[in-house]
């Protein structure tokens, strides 16, 4: 089981549903097309998914659909996407798909990098409106590029981009710092993303004024494979929290969209012991 750092910036932490609302429930959604597994769920941001990704990604990262105003220039523009590396140190190779953005966006790039590099790149410390990540073998020809931005600007939820690149291994979507996209042609990707979200989603209810971060393990693998074994859709909600001993979550098999009301028909129970840092279903 692997420790996850979880600070008040997380996605679970800084997303309400309404102004004054409740911080948005675990959801996960997971379904397979032509060998490739897909998940749709909540919340994460994409620094916090990026180790998740690694062990099934090949050596070189493309970045593109960058949405922020974090990084901004002397105007207040948005600073496009080879600035933001270059002011980060990251080596990248940048490439002008303006002409694939809607019609009167900024200016914006296709990033190819090393991947060891993303999480320098996604450091935590600056939010996003959008960002897609595709992993591939070495550098894109310019003809490639154009596909990929293509392909990307065409691609919606019901689709699947790598259907169109079969050689890539892992496409991730993020919206708002909070809604994540992942598929892969690892099978044990779903798994590996559930207990990612469920030591954020824990982590998250263990925070307080008086707390910067709490160190949480994932749970066990099976725990989360078993999960999803039983159904392929789930929403976690925080039954109990107690600082200084225990956290409880309930979970339902059902799907959930925003604005949806929250089902109270839990049918699993998951409970994280701060003392032995397990957790058990039951």
């Amino acid at each position: 089981m692997k420790d996850v750092r979880v600070d008040g910036w997380n996605a679970f932490g800084t997303n309400r549903l309404g102004l004054d609302g409740p911080g948005f429930p675990l959801t996960i959604n997971v379904s397979a097309s032509h060998g490739v597994h897909i998940v749709n769920g909540t919340a994460a941001r994409t620094c916090d998914l990026i180790d998740v990704l690694t062990p099934t990604t090949q050596s070189t990262a493309v970045v593109l659909n960058i949405d922020q105003y974090s990084w901004l220039d002397p105007d207040g523009d948005p600073l496009r996407p080879r600035e933001i590396a270059r002011q980060q140190g990251i080596q990248a190779t940048a490439q002008d798909i303006t002409w694939a953005q809607a019609h009167g966006s900024a200016p914006s790039d296709l990033l190819t990098m090393d991947w060891s590099d993303l999480n320098r790149f996604f450091d935590g410390s600056w939010s996003h409106y959008g960002a897609d990540v595709l992993d591939v073998e070495g550098p894109l020809s310019d003809d490639v590029a154009d596909e990929v931005a293509l392909a990307s600007r065409l691609w919606s939820q019901g689709s699947c981009l790598l259907r169109e690149f079969p050689r890539s291994r892992v496409f991730y979507s993020g919206h708002d710092d909070c809604y994540l996209h992942v598929e892969s042609v690892d099978p044990t990707m779903p798994t590996r993303i559930f207990t990612r979200l469920i030591a954020l989603f824990g982590g998250s209810a263990l925070l307080d004024d008086d707390t910067e971060s709490v160190m949480v393990a994932e749970p066990q693998f099976s725990i989360a494979e078993n999960m999803l074994r039983e159904s392929t859709y789930w929403v976690g909600t925080i039954l109990d929290r107690d600082p200084w001993r225990r956290m409880t979550m309930g979970f339902t098999p059902t799907r959930w969209r925003l604005g949806s009301p929250l089902s109270e028909d839990i049918s699993l129970q998951l409970a994280f012991d701060l003392k032995s840092r397990t957790w058990d279903a039951r």
